[in-house]
Formats: C-alpha cells, structure tokens, sequence
C-alpha cells in the first residue's frame, strides 16, 4: 500500500512539473476567463474616430494622405537566375540600395541571386482593385487613418473560388472585437454590429496597429496619448463659438442710476441683443435711451493666458502625430522647409511604411507566393546639396565620369565626356619629395608646352 502511494505520488509531481514546464513555454497574457471570449476594446473607439476633427484632423489626415502618396511595388527574391512566370524588370542600383537598407527583408535578400519588381501579379491587381468601391488611395488612407486615431486598423479578406484574395474590406475599429486563445494566441475576430454580429478567422483579418505598452492584443493611436490637449482644444473651440454666437462674454455692460423694473429690464436687455448680440452685428453705432451709460470691458490677464494656451496646445497635438508647428509656419525659409520635409519623411512617413508592409509580407503577401516582398517607394528626400557635393568629388576623384554624372541626373550623354579625369599632382604615399619635385615639374612643362602649341596654332590660322 505504501508503494502504491509512493508511486502515484511520483506520478502526480511529474505531471505537475510537466504542465509547469509547458505553461512556462506558452506564455499568456490574460487570466483564464478572459480566453475564448471577445475581449472589451480598452479605450471608447467611437469617440476617438469622432474627434476627427480641428488640428485633430489636420495632423491625421496630413499623416494618412502621405503615407498613402507612395506606391506599394512588388519584388521577387530569385534564388537563381531563372525566368519568372510574371512580368518582371531590373532594378536599379540607388533601388537596391534601398532595399537592402531595409532590416525585415533580409530574410528575403540574404539567399536570393537576382532581385527584381514585379510589374504584373494578382497581389498587385488586389491593391489596384481592393473591392467595387474603393481603391488602393483610399486603402491606404483609411488603414493609416485608424491607427492615427485608434491605434487599430483591420482588412477583411474575401478570397475567390481559388482560394486567392481577391477584395479587401475595411472593418471600423471600433466594431472589432478580438478573441483571444491560450495556444493560437487569438482564436478569431468578431465584428460586433447587432443583430447582425460575424465571427471571422484570423486568416481571414490582417490586423495593423501602433505599439501599446501594456496590451499585446491592442494598438494605441497617437490621440489617445494626448486625450487631455484634445479636450482642451474642444474646450477652446466651444466657448470661442459660444462668445461669437450669443457674446458669452459681453464686451461692455450697460449702467443706469434710475432703478429698472422687471419690465423695463426685459425690454432693454432683449432690444440690445437682437440689435448688437450677433456676430454679423458687430460693430454697429449704440444708441441708448436716457440715463443709460455703456462701459467696456478689457480683455484679462487671464484670457491673455488663453490665448497662449491655443499655440501650446495646437503643438502638443502636432508633435503627437510627428509633427512640428514649423510645418505650417508661413514664415519659413525653404531651407528650413527643406530640413522639415526631410526630417517629416525620415522620423514619421518611413516608420508607417515599415509597419505596414512588414505586416503584409507577414500575412498577406506569402499567400501569393513565399519569394515576394512588398515595400513602399522611398519616401526621404535627398538633400540636393549634399547629393551635388558628392557627385563633384566623385568625379574630380576619379570615380565616375562626367557622362555618369549627367545620367544620374537625368540628362543625356555627350562626346568626349566618357574619360575619366585626376589630378596630376597626386603622387603615391612614400614618394620621395625629389621625385615629387620631378613630377611637379613635369605636369608643369606639360602644361607649358601645351600653351606654347595653341599660341602658334593661333598665329598660323
């Protein structure tokens, strides 16, 4: 009996240790209730999308109209140099430079032979023809959108009766309910609209979303990082429209030494406002009645204050959505624009292109085939000064030639300008000075010498 005991014991601290050991290589986020079940979206979605709005609006809209400017190409990761079965073209040095620039793609660039774009595939016709009201401009705006304002963006995927995608949906955020699941991490979505609720696949959802600090299931939007300057600025708005709609504030208050009666109270104060209370009757001549005096009302130390609150909470808003007050400054020098623009692209465009298509090359993209890769057209500016100063060294160093240069800018090729020029005072390291004096010396009467044919060249003709 005692053996029997020992042994069941044994049994049950190897099953326990086994399940910790398994609990410890599955590692959940959430308390056990919470699985199998559509989580609650952690902050109020609706309200976030409704505040699309004021500077608001123009810091979202500026960030998703942007990202959306720039083409999403197409590459083929070729592990020989065989022939595709779709349209393809060589790409350019300055493209594969970008591209290996790029860290997540390295799974795709360190094996392959050949890379080149893809010109014609059913990834690109998805992006072209995303359902039968909407395109590839507004996929794209709308999917950035979101997460601006929400953190979250969500595509539904309707495959054909090949099982290739053919249509993406936008699903509203705050419609969107995720499932979480102990093994698969999410069990599925559900678009939660009564009485008209569907329950989707997580291959059916590609789930783009800014990184959240303490919810691995949710993004966080740059509005929900800076509710309080929105409120303010809402704040702000309505009472500027209550002051010009009604004068919330009175500009003056009318004084009288006789004492008014109720009657002749309402008749004053109600001639007054449907005289001079409205914005479009500003302005006008006071004429009042005997005894009555008008006296004006100063602006306070306080509104003052107010007014220095806008511009302060007008830039914690822009810099929240990776923006400066620079960039809508109407006294900015086109240096200073240029640096902007640049500065925009590199620290707040390029990351959003990074999130998206590595999220569709995660999801989408290996759907089609395994050697594909999405990415965006690059979207930093070159600095056209630094780019010039790098092209003269490089010629005068002997690097490229005066044609390469003019190719690299856009214009054609002339005669003569294939050789490659140096500098004839050069000499290698550890040359004697002696032998540097005799080189000297000999470009010198070269170039003496030179002079001398031309002149009697001259004197002949």
């Amino acid at each position: 009996m005692v053996v029997t005991i020992s042994i069941f014991t044994d049994i049950l601290n190897t099953y326990k240790e086994v399940k910790n050991r398994n609990n410890r290589n599955r590692l959940y986020y959430l308390s056990d209730w919470n699985y199998q079940r559509e989580l609650a979206n952690p902050e109020n979605y609706t309200s976030l999308l409704a505040a699309y709005k004021s500077w608001v609006y123009v810091a979202a809209s500026k960030n998703a109209t942007t990202v959306a400017s720039f083409p999403l190409k197409l590459y083929v990761a070729k592990p020989s140099k065989t022939k595709t079965l779709v349209a393809t073209r060589s790409i350019t040095p300055e493209t594969k430079k970008y591209l290996y620039s790029i860290g997540h793609l390295d799974r795709y660039l360190r094996k392959a032979v050949e890379v080149e774009e893809v010109l014609e595939h059913p990834f690109l016709d998805l992006m072209k023809n995303v359902n039968p009201f909407m395109n590839e401009f507004e996929l794209k705006e709308l999917t950035d959108l979101h997460q601006e304002l929400t953190g979250n963006a969500y595509w539904y995927i309707v495959d054909n009766n090949a099982g290739v995608p053919a249509q993406v949906w936008i699903l509203y955020p705050d419609k969107v309910k995720i499932i979480p699941d102990k093994e698969k991490f999410i069990k599925g979505f559900l678009y939660y609209n009564p009485p008209n609720n569907i329950t989707f696949e997580p291959s059916e959802i590609v789930h783009f979303k800014f990184p959240s600090s303490n919810d691995p299931y949710h993004g966080m939007g740059c509005l929900s990082a800076i509710t309080h300057a929105y409120n303010i600025n809402d704040n702000m708005n309505r009472y500027e429209n209550a002051l010009f709609s009604n004068m919330a504030r009175p500009d003056g208050i009318l004084e009288t030494e006789q004492p008014l009666n109720d009657a002749d109270f309402k008749r004053i104060t109600t001639a007054w406002n449907q005289k001079y209370g409205k914005v479009d009757k500003s302005g006008k001549t006071a004429l009042l009645d005997k005894g009555i005096k008008y006296q004006s009302i100063s602006i306070t130390p306080r509104e003052l204050s107010f007014l220095t609150g806008r511009k302060v909470t007008k830039e914690e808003i822009l810099n929240a959505f990776g923006q400066t007050l620079g960039m809508y400054s109407e006294e900015s020098t086109r240096a200073n624009s240029e640096m902007a623009d640049y500065t925009y692209a590199k620290n707040t465009t390029s990351p959003r292109h990074r999130r998206m298509e590595q999220k569709l090359n995660e999801v989408l993209v290996p759907r089609f085939d395994e050697r594909l890769f999405c990415v965006f057209e690059n979207c930093i500016p070159l600095d056209k000064a630094f780019e010039q100063l790098n092209r003269v060294a490089n010629i005068n160093n002997g690097i490229i030639t005066r044609n390469e240069a003019r190719t690299d800018i856009g214009k054609e090729p002339l005669d003569d300008l294939d050789t490659i020029y140096i500098e004839n005072s050069l000499v290698p390291i550890g040359t004697p000075p002696m032998a540097q004096g005799v080189q000297q010396y000999s470009a010198d009467m070269a170039n003496e010498i030179s002079k001398r044919v031309k002149e009697k060249l001259a004197k002949v003709k």
